[in-house]
């Protein structure tokens, strides 16, 4: 490869437009048996809960711009180097209360996916606080 060629490329993503899609996907699946769980024991859509939300990604930078980001919706956010994923950086932190019920936690999941592609950090699932 020519030098120029090597500056012209593009950086490397994390995460690519497909991979947001698969885990959109499986989120939805995982939301739906969560919630089931949760109902189970007594649980209802009505009630709210503060969501904590996992991302990971593969700089600090990409992780320190979606942290901010989450602030700013009045979340909870920070950021450091994984435990459990070596050479990547977590992304955690805790939503405001909202209700546990589905299109709540769909719609909500879809934006954390969206907002981890813009950010080029991958949305990794969420729990919640009782």
């Amino acid at each position: 490869m020519a030098l120029r060629e090597l500056f012209r490329a593009k950086p490397r993503r994390f995460l690519t437009p497909q991979d947001a899609q698969r885990k959109l996907e499986a989120q939805s699946e995982t939301n739906a048996a969560t919630l089931d769980k949760l109902a189970l024991v007594g649980v209802s859509p009505e009630d709210s809960f503060r969501v904590e939300y996992y991302f990971y990604t593969d700089t600090v930078q990409k992780a320190k711009a979606l942290a901010s980001d989450l602030g700013r919706l009045g979340y909870e956010s920070e950021y450091r180097p994984s435990t459990s994923r070596e050479g990547l950086t977590l992304v955690t932190g805790w939503t405001t209360p909202m209700p546990l019920s589905y299109p709540v936690i769909e719609g909500w999941t879809r934006h954390m996916v969206q907002l981890g592609l813009k950010y080029d950090c991958e949305f990794d699932g969420w729990g919640y606080d009782s």
